[in-house]
This record gives C-alpha cells, structure tokens and sequence, in this order.
C-alpha cells in the first residue's frame, strides 16, 4: 500500500512539473510576443519623431496652429 501512495505521490509531481513547463513555455511565448510588439512601437515613434524634426527643419512644413493673444 505504501509503494501505491509513494507512486501517486511521484506522479502528482511529475504531472505539477509538465504543468509548470508548460506554463513556463506559455510565459516566454507571450515575452517574445511582447517584445515584437515593442520594437514595432519603438520604430513607430522613432518614424513619427523623424518626421516631426523635418516638420522643424527651415524650409520645412508650416505648423498649422494658430497662435492667439
């Protein structure tokens, strides 16, 4: 009876540990989702902000805000 609990006992472990790995896997998966994404919005904003300092630049586009006193 003892040899029966002490095997349930292992595979209750085993069976945490594929759940764990799996988990595991899951997390790093949604990491490196996390990470394209991040970039994506980096380069984003490193576009928008280049095309604003050229908006800056002499010669370039007019701000179209107006200016009131």
């Amino acid at each position: 009876m003892a040899a029966g609990f002490a095997l349930s006992a292992e595979q209750r472990r085993a069976d945490g540990l594929t759940k764990a790995r799996r988990r595991i896997v899951e997390l790093e998966r949604k990491i490196g989702q996390q990470q394209v994404e991040l970039d994506f919005f980096q380069e984003a904003l490193r576009h928008v902000r280049g095309s604003q300092q050229q908006k800056d630049a002499p010669g370039g586009a007019a701000s179209s805000k107006s200016f009131k006193k």
